[in-house]
């Protein structure tokens, strides 16, 4: 922008960061000019007349060096002074792009399909060639594009085919990902509703964070006025203030990661749904067989030819799609919306208020799987907690709510169970189970039960109650093995002892398979005392034997879980932690107690007992503890893939 009282140009920064974003995708190689003037158009860079920019401007936008400093004036180049925000590597890059896909259009605009199958008899690429046939009869010439195996790697007996096939099943497989306008728009607002759910959880984080450095600040100050009190000699004053400095500095680090990463699966989410939008026009349009191409490679992958027939890869999120695209087929409606419509619905209960729970204003069942399972094959989702027997009842199950929508694996310690008719005793919720079971009607349960008919202070009571772990699975994940051992010496259901040192402690784990990979999660809730959480015979025991059937599994990816019962220092977690990736050290996790402790704020509160270990060929996108009072424990969020 043009700085009349400087005489100068000022870089508008929302719209920098978007033609930056320009560049970047213009590299990807997977992104057409009609992408590009889609995506700047929400910056309010379009025409005069409000409608997107035409290609040729994008290609001016593209080619423009007023970006990397130098500006053109009277048919001569200057070097400028203003701020430049694209590197000259990342000009450089584009530049490259424009000139190959130039290069491509004018050398082969008519094979805009090359490169992108292979032959599936012999694995030699697909090229293109154009012969010209002579019509008698009208006394004309017409050239027709043929697709053939080169034939490089041997012999092949492959035959052409034309054009104008490939180009029909091309657009075959783009259209079998498109998304209905009207699911589309049920999409959007749950991502909405979520993103202002997690903006709201970081703006509690952010909050609890900046409270602990004002209380770092408060002690700061108190230091330094006993020091001028000569309270406090000189190296115990440099000792504390280093010590309270670096508290300060890991607090405010914190702070801004929270308030810079925001969720890690909402862009990825929106972006997939806009692209599943697009597909509809891409498929329509006629002569846009370079965009066609691009976009194919964008929603899937090693694309082959057999006996003139073209077969794709579907990408991440695209092959659920695919799936309900066959469904759409087959139906005998012609409104793809109608398949949605019928006798079986379900209310979602994440990302929706009170208010519209109840105006009736229900998400049909069949939504509800596709969004599910999309948000499945883009990320896994795990949360552990100890649930303190559902003490804080109503805030744990909204809770379990509102995560049950993208959760695919819940593992819970202290779970109650019941067969008798009693829903609570003192404060515990008798039948807890069987509550999560009628909020999480999608869920395998895995119910590890290792005490009867004792309260949680070894009282014994007079009906019949159990109480242990449980692991809850989303039914589209396949479980191929479950197994529990009791990893003390204790026997299940013992007499317990008054100081709960004969308590038995449950280990769970699952074998599943997710996206082709296999997964073992183990659910452990370890021995509570001593109440010191320190190592002791029993705890190094006993965390040797948990190791020893982790080790086991080494073939698979490995997570352990659960309420351990320890402090981080021990020696006991750093067994634990052999090979694994201590998730609570790693993400510098302030506490996993809430302040329902009783001991909080005491000097008999610790702040630990949870842990999330994983294998180091795990991918973490996202790992949160959340402060939040539904537990006398904080939840552990884990997101990976």
């Amino acid at each position: 922008m043009n700085n009349p009282k400087t005489r100068g140009i000022d870089v508008d920064p929302e719209k920098s960061k978007a033609i930056k974003k320009v560049f970047e995708m213009f590299t990807e190689g997977n992104h057409t000019f009609t992408d590009i003037a889609k995506y700047v158009y929400k910056f309010d860079l379009k025409r005069k007349n409000g409608r997107p920019l035409h290609i040729n401007e994008i290609r001016q936008i593209l080619s423009n060096k007023f970006y990397i400093g130098i500006m053109f004036y009277n048919d001569e180049y200057h070097d400028g002074n203003h701020k430049c925000f694209i590197p000259k590597e990342l000009f450089q890059k584009v530049q490259e792009e424009m000139e190959r896909r130039t290069k491509h259009f004018k050398k082969s605009y008519r094979f805009p399909f090359l490169g992108l199958a292979r032959c599936s008899e012999c694995g030699a690429a697909i090229t293109a060639e154009q012969h010209t046939k002579f019509y008698k009869t009208t006394n004309r010439k017409c050239t027709y594009v043929y697709y053939r195996c080169t034939k490089k790697l041997g012999p092949c007996s492959q035959a052409p085919i034309t054009g104008f096939e490939m180009g029909d099943q091309i657009r075959k497989v783009v259209s079998d990902v498109v998304l209905p306008q009207s699911w589309a728009d049920h999409w959007l607002k749950f991502l909405e509703r979520d993103e202002l759910a997690e903006k709201q959880s970081s703006e509690t984080t952010i909050q609890n964070l900046k409270t602990e450095i004002q209380d770092v600040d408060r002690k700061q100050n108190t230091l330094l006025d006993s020091f001028l009190d000569s309270v406090v000699d000189p190296d115990t004053y440099k000792q504390k203030k280093n010590e309270l400095f670096e508290t300060k500095l890991k607090l405010q680090e914190e702070s801004a990661k929270v308030e810079k990463t925001g969720s890690s699966w909402l862009e990825p989410m929106r972006e997939f749904v806009n692209c599943a939008l697009q597909a509809q026009k891409i498929a329509r349009a006629k002569n846009n067989c370079e965009d066609l191409a691009i976009f194919a490679k964008r929603v899937g992958s090693n694309f082959f030819l057999s006996n003139r027939q073209l077969s794709a890869e579907y990408k991440k999120g695209f092959s659920a799609l695919r799936a309900g695209g066959d469904a759409r087929s087959a139906s005998a409606f012609s409104d793809s919306f109608s398949l949605l419509v019928g006798d079986k619905r379900i209310e979602l209960f994440a990302s929706r208020t009170p208010f519209e729970r109840s105006t009736g204003d229900l998400i049909p069942v069949t939504t509800l799987y596709f969004i599910t399972h999309i948000l499945r094959i883009l990320f896994m989702k795990l949360i552990s907690l100890n649930t303190w027997g559902g003490k804080c009842f109503k805030p744990l199950i909204e809770f379990i709510k509102q995560q049950s929508l993208n959760t695919d694996i819940f593992c819970f310690q202290e779970m109650q169970d019941t067969i008798s008719k009693v829903k609570q005793y003192r404060n515990i919720r008798a039948n807890l189970l069987t509550e999560f079971k009628q909020i999480l009607p999608d869920f395998q349960v895995f119910y590890f039960p290792v005490i009867k008919s004792f309260d949680d202070e070894a009282n014994p009571i007079n009906f019949d109650s159990t109480t242990g772990s449980a692991i809850l699975v989303n039914n589209s994940i396949k479980i191929t093995y479950q197994a529990n051992y009791i990893v003390s010496q204790d026997q299940p259901f013992p007499k317990l002892k008054e100081d709960f040192s004969n308590l038995p402690t449950p280990l769970q784990f699952i074998n599943c398979q997710i996206n082709n990979k296999q997964y073992v999660i183990f659910n452990f809730h370890g021995r509570p005392m001593p109440g010191n959480k320190l190592d002791s015979p029993e705890r190094l025991e006993e965390a040797q034997k948990v190791k020893e059937i982790i080790d086991q599994k080494n073939e698979a990816k490995i997570l352990l879980v659960g309420d351990f019962n320890l402090l981080p220092d021990t020696k006991s977690i750093k067994i634990y932690g052999k090979n694994m990736r201590n998730l609570i050290r790693e993400f510098d996790i302030r506490k996993t107690r809430s302040n329902l402790s009783p001991f909080y704020g005491g000097p008999n509160f610790q702040k630990y007992a949870d842990y999330t270990f994983v294998s180091s060929d795990i991918k973490v996108t996202k790992f949160q503890v959340p402060d939040m009072p539904i537990s006398d424990h904080l939840p552990m969020i884990l997101e990976f893939s």
